[in-house]
């Protein structure tokens, strides 16, 4: 994800938590000047201080290592990928349930195999429906 995107993922996570950025600067021990520059894009966050943050905007910090570039997607067999992200698109695109709308605001743009699966179990536990 490049630095931009993931600075405004960043800025939504702690929207979501109605936090402002000195708030969550010294939940996080870190100043709210280097917070902005995250959000911003000009700073790459190293995986020590999204240690520290992933608490404080209530998601893992795996999620945020991830997000960033410094963790790899798992592998997953192509055929299950493909399985995916056909489930994916169903669960995103269904009119009756609001569900991709909660989604796509809290999610950056890109996201990979595993979230998407995520998604979609938790789409089918809302929803009642089965996809996968």
């Amino acid at each position: 994800m490049e630095p931009a995107e993931f600075g405004s993922y960043v800025r939504r996570l702690r929207v979501k938590q109605r936090l402002s950025l000195n708030a969550v600067g010294r939940a996080a021990g870190i100043s709210g000047t280097y917070l902005c520059q995250i959000e911003s894009g000009t700073r790459r966050p190293s995986a020590e201080k999204l240690r520290m943050l992933a608490p404080v905007l209530g998601v893992k910090t795996e999620e945020l290592l991830r997000a960033v570039g410094y963790l790899e997607e798992p592998k997953i067999e192509a055929a299950e990928a493909e399985r995916v992200e056909w489930a994916y698109r169903l669960a995103m695109s269904d009119p009756e349930c609001r569900f991709s709308a909660l989604v796509a605001e809290l999610l950056p743009s890109e996201v990979g195999v595993e979230t998407k699966k995520a998604i979609v179990i938790a789409y089918e536990m809302v929803s009642g429906k089965k996809l996968l």
